[in-house]
């Protein structure tokens, strides 16, 4: 997982040299009014997906995680808590992992979880097999949000 401000995305060039160029492109240009809905950056290499949301009491929560794709999350209206787990080990999954959709459920266990305050002019990457559990309130109290996640395949 990797935590910080927009005014540091270019630091992380070397991990994704093709995504930082069209992730920064794509954020010059998006707006709290952009629509939601699914961005082709890059192929099927990086895309972008802009979405409305609310966020949700932590017991409605869930972990995920992916293998072929990393996460860049970034909120464009609201704030959010979310929790990382460097693994899965010890997560009960909710389902078998979907090849096709590249991604797995489990149920909430915190043990051992990082927890971060993501909001306006911050991001976090999510690397494959971490697990991740976002949209989580702040303060408890649900609120809208709009959001958006870069899906940028990884390279090992």
């Amino acid at each position: 997982m990797i935590y910080d401000n927009w005014e540091n995305l270019i630091k992380y060039s070397a991990l994704m040299p093709d995504a930082i160029a069209v992730i920064e492109k794509f954020m010059a240009a998006v707006t709290a009014e952009t629509p939601s809905g699914s961005y082709p950056l890059i192929g099927n290499e990086v895309k972008a997906s802009v979405f409305d949301s609310k966020t949700n009491p932590l017991e409605k929560g869930v972990f995920e995680i992916h293998r072929q794709y990393m996460d860049l999350q970034t909120m464009l209206i609201g704030e959010e808590i979310n929790y990382c787990r460097v693994t899965s080990n010890g997560l009960k999954p909710t389902m078998e992992f979907d090849v096709e959709k590249d991604y797995q459920l489990f149920g909430v266990d915190l043990s051992g979880a990082a927890k971060l305050l993501l909001k306006r002019n911050c991001f976090v990457i999510y690397f494959p097999e971490e697990a991740h559990l976002t949209s989580s309130t702040v303060n408890g109290e649900s609120q809208t949000i709009k959001k958006i996640v870069f899906k940028i395949r990884y390279q090992n």
